[in-house]
């Protein structure tokens, strides 16, 4: 990922899996524009790896005006305490695509691979109509990492 890549914050109407059976409603969120390279999965890959430790990842949906894909996460670090149920994701593959068989594998191995009892690492596909109020934002890169400077 490039200096360069665009940064949004998004209402997500629908909100993230809290737990097996709940939804964290009207969320702020964060998006970050990938490159959309050939090779999108180590691209997304890459990207969850380096902001993993430090903020909470969504998952993944696409602009459908550019086709553009976009890591959606938390702007705060956020830590809750549920466990992931494969099962439930299991059983729910059928009921959503991104449309690409390669973005859809990525994610159901991350939903069936993240068994953690502190911290669920699930990723799941969010239709970008459930996005809301999308805004560009600015950043900085600081030593330190980065720093989102919100244009109200």
């Amino acid at each position: 990922m490039s200096g360069s890549n665009e940064v949004y914050e998004a209402n997500w109407i629908g909100g993230c899996i809290d737990e097996w059976n709940y939804r964290n409603q009207n969320m702020f969120v964060i998006l970050i524009c990938l490159n959309n390279s050939k090779n999108v999965i180590d691209e997304i890959k890459s990207f969850i790896n380096k902001i993993r430790a430090f903020h909470e990842v969504y998952g993944i949906t696409q602009n459908t005006e550019t086709k553009n894909y976009m890591v959606v996460f938390n702007n705060k670090y956020k830590q809750y305490n549920h466990i992931c149920n494969a099962m439930h994701f299991l059983q729910n593959f059928g009921n959503w695509t991104s449309g690409d068989s390669d973005i859809d594998n990525f994610i159901q191995n991350s939903q069936l691979s993240d068994h953690s009892y502190y911290k669920c690492n699930a990723l799941e596909w969010i239709p970008y109509n459930k996005l809301h109020k999308i805004a560009e934002v600015n950043i900085a890169n600081w030593i330190d990492g980065y720093i989102y400077i919100w244009d109200n």
